[in-house]
């Protein structure tokens, strides 16, 4: 089994507060020639204050569209069901309104592209001016502008406030990036892959740009990733997303030292180490099922090489426990899986 080791998550708190994301059932489909196609299935998330919870799955498993879900920027040609509140407000997911006013200043999002996120003809500093005359009205804010920037990590501020994006370096666009999402002083942040196309040690100092504002200004974020050592760094929960479903949620320690579901155990066996002996990865067999072709139990199954016949019934999502004593009260864990592997048993 791989091992990733992380580093020590903030000190658990004593929360009194309600979480500020609650999503009970969210279910989201896209229509096509042959009917709505399901995206998004049944998806249960919270998110506590000062938080770091890390998405995790494949291409195409849901996680942004997720997200998307929890920002009201779903497509018209979309259909969504489900229970959601944010920072203690019930939403309606139609209701375009009430997410517009909770975009940007309660919740805002990191893309995942900064180059293509940012406008090509306007500089940062008209990107910056255009947000902050939507959130505050102050005018240009010469010096709120350069604030957000260095709060981003950016030192030149007068040179990049002038700059267009192609005039800037991927990290430096990633940061603007960041700028923008922080100008309505948002309580949560979702981070949408905001290290693809860095090198590593840009991606180590966007990492830590986050986990800083975090615990500066317990800001809570949902980091979307294919990394799994991204995800062991900075996230204090993990929950991995497959075919629409989460499969697996838990304490990152815990779900990736001792995974129950196989799914991801898979992911972690598939990826390369530096470090340790040389072995061959090993491959989860098969693809993702497409949405319009989903098996009729497990998901997963048609890939599992533990695979038996209670397994084409649907799984549901059911507590676990670790047999290690380590991790017997890690918290709360859950994997969708009949026969979850041996490190895990059902409690």
């Amino acid at each position: 089994m791989t091992v990733i080791t992380s580093s020590p998550a903030v000190p658990p708190r004593s929360r009194v507060a309600a979480p500020l994301i609650e999503a009970e059932g969210l279910s989201v489909s896209f229509a096509s020639e042959t009917g709505f196609l399901p995206a998004v299935r049944g998806v249960d998330l919270r998110l506590e204050e000062g938080e770091i919870l890390g998405l995790v799955g494949e291409s195409g498993s849901g996680k942004s569209v997720t997200c998307q879900a929890l920002l009201g920027l779903l497509p018209a040609s979309s259909t969504f069901a489900g229970c959601l509140r944010v920072a203690g407000e019930t939403l309606v997911l139609g209701d375009a309104l009430a997410f517009e006013r909770l975009r940007g200043g309660t919740i805002s999002m990191i893309f995942q592209d900064p180059m293509s996120a940012l406008d090509p003809l306007m500089t940062a500093r008209a990107h910056l001016h255009q947000r902050l005359r939507r959130h505050e009205r102050r005018g240009d804010g010469e010096e709120r502008m350069q604030e957000l920037l260095r709060r981003a990590g950016v030192s030149d501020t007068v040179r990049v406030l002038d700059a267009y994006p192609h005039q800037l370096s991927g990290g430096l666009c990633q940061r603007v990036a960041i700028a923008l999402a922080l100008a309505g002083e948002p309580r949560i942040l979702v981070a949408d892959e905001p290290t693809t196309a860095l090198d590593v040690t840009v991606q180590a100092q966007v990492l830590d740009l986050l986990d800083d504002l975090r615990r500066a200004r317990d800001l809570a974020v949902i980091l979307i990733s294919h990394d799994l050592g991204v995800v062991a760094e900075i996230c204090d929960r993990i929950a991995v997303m497959y075919a629409g479903q989460i499969v697996e949620t838990g304490p990152v320690d815990a779900v990736l030292e001792q995974p129950a579901h196989p799914y991801t155990l898979g992911l972690l066996e598939s990826r390369p180490l530096l470090n340790g002996p040389r072995r061959k990865l090993r491959a989860i067999r098969g693809a993702a099922p497409l949405p319009n072709a989903l098996p009729s139990g497990c998901a997963f199954s048609p890939r599992c090489g533990r695979s038996a016949a209670v397994c084409q019934v649907p799984a549901v999502l059911q507590p676990v426990r670790s047999t290690s004593s380590q991790y017997h009260s890690a918290g709360h864990r859950l994997a969708r899986c009949h026969l979850p592997l041996a490190d895990g048993a059902h409690g």
